[in-house]
């Protein structure tokens, strides 16, 4: 496949709703003090009082959308001097993100192109500086030093708290200690039938759409992850893929959507400006089914669940849009060809030990994370400087990785937009950067479900496979992707499904 960078469509209006909405509010709260301002004047009242509003409501104003203090003027010098776009005072580069979130990742992949392997942007007083040199990756990543997580996290604490995504130093040992052993191999093997379940349910699902233009695939998808790590995580069934108004599913869908929503706009990343706004309101809302529901398993909930469901879906897709990587002999498909090779006709549930010998499913998988990586971002917050080439980045800034953009380095990954699961191959991998690829992080953060997602992705993509053809109808370069927490196409994948047993 080869195809153009990613090309953006018209803002969502959802989006566009909420942000216009959050904005009316913001200007109320000036608007209604300077009404009164204007009330008390017109009755002769005391001029100083007067005065105290004028000086009040901009500091309001201003302190409501000053996400955080000013960096000091040692560490605005040293970030001075990193490349980046020009900006304007105190908003910085904000202006160049105004737009809809499809436009996001492209203007960060031209500034790269345009500033080199180290680059920054400034809004509204806070640097993010972005590292896309494997080398330079690796200086960060594998650094214990270095694993605070940045600011666009912080959106996440009030779903997650501060558990073992969101947490740091003594806290955050404590936590990974105690969830290693969930992810050890012998637990895994134990969620196999879960997997199988669920993944059945899906195809039932999808049997729906055989020979439709379409399925609603998206969705599809999302609610089958999402059964699936609430019976593992949890040990509940919520049945979201059966269930027409789960109200526990509805809430995890839309808390993510309302939380990406804010971590693309700082205006509302304090939680003072963020609960006066109609995006607060929702979220408190949202969150109130959400932890009356229950509380354990959230970093599972979120790590399972989204990622997941973001891999598997751009697997599909590229699976179905990539006719070369199914032709290998006249018409045999490679992947339903190493199924064939190890289900034969059974119509046999996965085991533990088959998930394993897929080996060219699991180069697939790579290769699609590597196009379309489930987390485009990865964020640390500098406790302590770090000098990456002839820069020192400053403690108290934001650092960035972009693994969206690293993966497309033609240097590593000759032709990088073509799909190609043989990049994968144990001998086209063993001479490559281990930070060059990096769809679960790396380093001592690096995702703790890592396997757990692999094994997941594996059975439910197996599952559908030996019963469907697929056939995306969607071009790359028609396709809006959302630059947020997690990499999601901003419409309907447009996949067909067609039995196998009718050809």
């Amino acid at each position: 496949m080869s195809g153009e960078r990613l090309t953006p469509r018209p803002a969502c209006s959802m989006n566009n709703q909420h942000m216009l909405a959050d904005g009316m509010i913001l200007l109320c709260l000036v608007l209604v003090p300077l009404g009164r301002i204007i009330v008390i004047k017109s009755h002769m009242m005391d001029v100083g009082i007067i005065l105290l509003c004028l000086v009040l409501v901009p500091l309001g104003l201003l302190y409501m959308l000053l996400p955080y203090k000013f960096t000091s003027r040692r560490a605005r010098k040293l970030t001075d001097k990193i490349p980046g776009p020009p900006g304007l005072p105190y908003l910085g580069n904000i202006l160049m993100f105004s737009g809809p979130h499809e436009d996001t990742i492209p203007i960060v992949m031209r500034l790269c192109d345009e500033y080199g392997t180290i680059c920054k942007i400034r809004n509204l007083g806070v640097d993010l500086v972005f590292l896309t040199n494997e080398e330079d990756i690796e200086k960060l990543l594998s650094n214990a030093k270095y694993i605070s997580k940045s600011v666009i996290y912080h959106s996440l604490i009030p779903w997650l708290n501060d558990g073992l995504l969101l947490s740091t130093g003594v806290k955050w040992h404590s936590h990974r200690k105690l969830l290693t052993p969930a992810f050890h191999f012998r637990i895994l093997e134990e969620f196999i039938p879960i997997f199988n379940k669920n993944s059945n349910i899906l195809v039932e699902k999808l049997s729906e759409y055989v020979d439709k233009d379409y399925a609603p695939i998206n969705k599809l998808v999302s609610l089958c992850t999402l059964d699936i790590i609430c019976e593992t995580a949890m040990g509940t069934c919520i049945n979201a893929q059966t269930s027409r108004e789960n109200e526990y599913a509805k809430a995890v869908l839309r808390i993510s959507e309302l939380i990406l929503h804010r971590i693309l706009s700082p205006w509302l990343w304090r939680p003072f400006t963020l609960f006066l706004t109609p995006t607060g309101w929702e979220q408190r809302k949202t969150l109130r089914t959400l932890h009356g529901f229950t509380e354990k398993g959230l970093y599972k909930m979120f790590q399972g669940h989204d990622t997941t469901s973001a891999a598997i879906l751009w697997a599909l897709y590229l699976l179905g849009r990539n006719p070369h990587v199914q032709v290998r002999r006249e018409r045999e498909d490679r992947v339903v060809e190493e199924l064939q090779g190890i289900f034969g006709d059974s119509k046999r549930p996965a085991t533990f030990s088959d998930l394993q010998a897929m080996k060219y499913l699991e180069q697939a998988i790579k290769e699609s994370l590597r196009l379309y990586p489930s987390v485009p971002f990865y964020g640390r917050y500098l406790e302590d400087d770090i000098i990456i080439k002839n820069y020192t980045i400053p403690a108290g800034t934001n650092v960035n990785v972009f693994p969206m953009y690293s993966h497309r380095n033609p240097r590593i990954y000759p032709d990088p937009e073509m799909f190609d699961p043989d990049r994968f191959s144990t001998e086209n991998s063993q001479e490559r950067h281990p930070f060059a690829y990096l769809p679960f992080s790396a380093g001592p953060r690096n995702c703790i479900g890592q396997r757990f997602a692999l094994l997941e992705e594996k059975a439910v993509l197996s599952t559908v496979l030996r019963n469907f053809r697929i056939e995306s109808l969607d071009k790359p370069e028609d396709i809006a992707v959302m630059g947020e927490l997690i990499l999601r196409p901003k419409h309907e994948l447009r996949i067909k499904f067609t039995l196998r047993n009718q050809d």
